[in-house]
């Protein structure tokens, strides 16, 4: 990632969290190692002894349990890259907390009915779950979460903003969403055994790329999506995957500009359950060991053109049991021999023109309204 281009978006973000003219009270030293004259050895000790408003300067590993209740506006980074916090971080019913240049090492942290919550350049590793957060306002900036034995991050309700993250290896999702905001950028989803994201429950996410692209690839799946929610990326690649690229299902809207969706172990793009995808343009599918897209059980795609579907193992578009594309302006469409570009079956419906398509099925059980 460059520094150029992500510094000025992080500082945004960080003032945003942070109201300008925050004067702290004062510098409380910690060293859980062993203090000079005059510090504390404890994190917890020094956090309760302290008024709101106090920044905290940490050294060592704190083998401590941290709790946070009720407090507003601490800041605590850790020195020279080199503190450690080996037991869980509980933060509730608290406002503007901020943690710098910290690693939390086999326990994670949990955030409840909070506001302004943020993690800078902060490492996560070996926990059950990395982070958990609960009807709260939280964002993650430049830093990982890695090897957990679960999910890297849950978050039910309230916001969540990643910018600059990797959620890496852990052993179900990179990250879980239910009824919440997600948005995140320049961040990179890998390996997480399960998928890199699952979004649950009317949550609402926006993806988006930067000058490092978003990447989610080596989960079972991509990104799934459903329940009335709602998916828009921008960019970023979704590759690699040991299934679909992104399924999208149970009403739910799926929107992509300039996004890449190759390599996948599947469909590119799963829609099912009155479900609709919309590709704005510059979306590029290729390579995946199933259809390009898939649409079946009263799902529907509108493509604004400019779109890309090639090199797919399975058909280019597949239309099954009373689903309908809507192809408003051209795209290309191409398939390996013995598919079909566009295959319509089962009272699926056809809008647009698709006289450049060579090869396609569409007629018996399906209703072709298309130009040819």
């Amino acid at each position: 990632m460059k520094l150029d281009s992500f510094v000025p978006r992080l500082l945004v973000c960080l003032l945003l969290l942070f109201p300008c003219g925050v004067a702290f009270a004062g510098t409380v030293s910690v060293d859980c190692s062993g203090p000079p004259a005059g510090a504390y050895s404890s994190l917890q000790a020094a956090i309760d002894s302290s008024p709101d408003q106090t920044s905290f300067s940490v050294a060592g590993t704190c083998n401590e349990e941290i709790t946070i209740f009720n407090r507003r506006l601490l800041q605590i980074s850790g020195v020279n890259g080199n503190s450690t916090i080996t037991h869980p971080l509980i933060i509730f019913t608290s406002d503007n907390i901020s943690f710098f240049q910290m690693t939390f090492n086999g326990h994670g942290i949990g955030v409840t009915s909070s506001t302004n919550v943020s993690f800078t350049n902060v490492n996560i590793q070996n926990a059950p779950t990395g982070m958990e957060t609960v009807d709260s306002e939280v964002g993650f900036f430049a830093g990982s979460i890695s090897n957990g034995s679960t999910s890297g991050i849950i978050a039910s309700g309230g916001s969540l903003h990643l910018d600059g993250v990797t959620i890496a290896n852990n052993g179900r999702f990179g990250v879980v969403t239910q009824h919440a905001h997600l948005t995140a950028g320049e961040s990179t989803f890998t390996d997480n055994a399960s998928g890199g994201m699952l979004l649950l429950n009317a949550t609402e996410a926006d993806i988006f790329d930067g000058v490092v692209p978003t990447t989610i690839t080596g989960g079972k799946f991509g990104i799934s999506a459903t329940n009335g929610s709602t998916l828009i990326m921008g960019g970023g690649l979704i590759n690699s995957n040991n299934g679909p690229g992104v399924f999208c299902a149970g009403n739910t809207h799926c929107e992509f500009t300039g996004t890449h969706i190759d390599g996948n172990s599947g469909p590119g793009l799963q829609v099912l359950q009155h479900s609709d995808l919309a590709l704005d343009g510059t979306v590029e599918i290729s390579g995946n060991s199933g259809p390009g897209i898939e649409l079946d059980l009263l799902s529907s795609l509108t493509s604004a053109g400019g779109n890309t579907i090639a090199n797919n193992k399975g058909d280019g578009i597949t239309l099954n049991t009373l689903s309908a594309v809507n192809l408003t302006a051209s795209d290309t469409i191409t398939a390996l021999p013995g598919t079909f570009a566009l295959n319509c079956n089962n009272g699926s419906m056809v809008e647009g023109d698709i006289s450049k398509l060579k090869t396609r099925k569409c007629g018996g059980n399906s209703q072709d309204n298309s130009t040819n």
